[in-house]
């Protein structure tokens, strides 16, 4: 199933909605919440989704941390001395701009972010991959191109780069091209005949962000 632009208007204003009415406790536990709805300034029905959240980058060390021990004391203890000396490669925070976007083009909604480090620089696509912002083992690893990350199965984490499509600022973007089928799948399996028209695109979202869940880990239960 795909969305026209109005459907996807009604969608995330009723998501965001949902989860700022406080109707049910439950609901932000169970669907990312902190988003708020931003119209052009200038042209109507070109509205999308905003969120902004902090995350931190990867290490080396925080990825094999637990797969390797020393069985010296004296040297662990050593280590813990050095590690507490110098800043946590884990310290960084990172500022991270989230979006959802309508792509026209597949005429479903599409995920897209931006990342900066605390002086404004952007990250590079390899640090990218490494955002604890990303299910760790979703995203490949960085093969050399500086604007796209393929997978052997692009069906959804493909990774590109690409403008806001309302603001025109550069972002990254998971492409959306199978979108509609995955959705619907979901969709399939629900039975929706006594639903509205505005709770079905609600759910119609939720059953997105559960799929964008798979790889973006975004925060639950704030509002």
């Amino acid at each position: 199933m795909a969305l026209s632009r109005k459907q996807f208007e009604i969608a995330c204003k009723t998501f965001i909605h949902k989860c700022d009415s406080g109707d049910d406790p439950l609901y932000t536990q169970k669907h990312p919440a902190g988003w708020t709805w931003k119209e052009h300034p200038t042209y109507p029905g070109l509205g999308y989704m905003a969120r902004q959240i902090t995350t931190t980058l990867r290490s080396q060390e925080d990825n094999t941390r637990d797969t390797t021990e020393s069985d010296d004391s004296v040297q662990e203890v050593e280590d813990v001395a050095v590690d507490a000396s110098r800043p946590s490669p884990l310290s960084e925070l990172i500022n991270a701009q989230l979006w959802v976007v309508y792509a026209v083009t597949f005429q479903v909604p599409a995920f897209y972010f931006s990342a900066h480090r605390s002086n404004g620089v952007p990250l590079t696509l390899t640090e990218i991959t490494k955002l604890s912002m990303f299910r760790q083992g979703t995203l490949p690893a960085h093969t050399g191109s500086t604007f796209a990350l393929s997978t052997p199965d692009p069906a959804f984490a493909l990774l590109s780069q690409g403008d806001h499509p309302t603001l025109g600022t550069p972002c990254w973007y998971l492409h959306p091209c199978n979108t509609a089928e995955v959705v619907g799948e979901i969709m399939d399996a629900v039975d929706c005949r006594e639903w509205g028209e505005a709770e079905r695109l609600s759910r119609w979202l939720e059953a997105w962000f559960s799929v964008v869940g798979n790889i973006v880990d975004l925060p639950r239960g704030e509002r």
